[in-house]
């Protein structure tokens, strides 16, 4: 008997959006956001003060990441606008300052 695909349940109250390529530049923009909050604002910091090792860092990054692979699911992008955002998150890790850090 074969195997039954089983794929998690969308969040409640979700459904199926449309990226358009009019909501490029404001995805973009947020993506860089969140960027730079991990990598030099609040996100780059423990709450008690000391400042986050590349590691934890790079996890961080992977992290929203994997939330940018995940909301695909969910998203019609035609312009494929998700697939450069993957690509600036990939770009950060790789940044010759995260390497500085180490």
């Amino acid at each position: 008997m074969p195997t039954i695909e089983r794929k998690p349940l969308p969040p409640i109250g979700s459904g199926f959006v449309t990226i358009n390529p009019s909501d490029k530049e404001d995805i973009t923009s947020r993506a860089r956001d969140v960027i730079d909050h991990y990598m030099s604002g609040k996100g780059s910091w423990w709450n008690e003060g000391p400042r986050k090792s590349v590691q934890q860092t790079i996890d961080d990054l992977n992290r929203f990441k994997n939330s940018v692979i995940a909301s695909e699911q969910y998203v019609d992008d035609p312009g494929s606008i998700l697939g450069p955002i993957k690509q600036m998150i990939d770009a950060a890790i790789k940044q010759p300052a995260m390497r500085s850090r180490i």
